[in-house]
């Protein structure tokens, strides 16, 4: 896969659980790292240093919006400056395509608009900020699971079983070969090809094919 590609083009190269791309913060061409795992959004200490002005206004493809982002993280060395965690996310629906590796975020009427068209997934937030979605098994059960914004395994646990698919919005893990462990885990993987929104505000993830 080729690198970051334009600063309206929304392309991202995904690092981990981190979507690295290119935008623009305060009017200037900026890497920018979406990280849903990320509870406190944060910019680097280069970036603070040449940007005290708060709030940044953040524009990723043809939308743009303003994010309070006053957190430092002096391991952020690069390749991106900024960081958006859940903190900006919870405000700023943003719709991943993780087939075309494309990143928009999303004005509240084209949210709105494109959420009626996509399988509604239910997300609670636990008091340590664990999210848990419900998860279908093979034999029809639906049972609660981490959804590991950290991880871009598909299944990284599953409880008593071995090799169980399981279902997320409509979307199959496949044949995992996984170990019996405390707990099912799912990570960024699950959702393929889909395109999926991130309204973590509303306590919801919606998923389009």
């Amino acid at each position: 896969m080729g690198g970051v590609i334009g600063a309206t083009s929304g392309k991202f190269v995904l690092i981990g659980a981190a979507l690295l791309l290119q935008g623009r913060v305060d009017n200037a061409r900026t890497e920018i790292a979406i990280v849903p795992g990320l509870a406190t959004s944060a910019v680097s200490e280069g970036f603070a240093r040449r940007n005290s002005a708060r709030p940044l206004k953040i524009a990723i493809r043809a939308t743009s919006f303003t994010a309070m982002v006053t957190a430092v993280d002096p391991g952020l060395k690069g390749p991106a400056e900024v960081e958006l965690g859940r903190d900006v996310l919870d405000a700023h629906p943003i719709e991943i395509d993780f087939g075309r590796h494309q990143v928009r975020a999303l004005l509240k009427s084209e949210a709105q608009q494109a959420e009626r068209r996509s399988t509604a997934i239910l997300v609670e937030v636990e008091p340590d900020g664990l999210l848990r979605v419900p998860l279908t098994l093979s034999d029809h059960r639906v049972v609660s699971g981490e959804l590991d914004l950290k991880n871009v395994d598909t299944v990284i646990a599953t409880a008593g079983m071995n090799g169980v698919p399981v279902q997320i919005g409509g979307k199959e893990s496949g044949d995992q070969s996984v170990e019996a462990m405390h707990g099912l885990k799912v990570g960024l993987g699950i959702f393929g090809q889909s395109r999926v929104i991130f309204d973590l505000g509303n306590d919801k993830i919606f998923v389009r094919s």
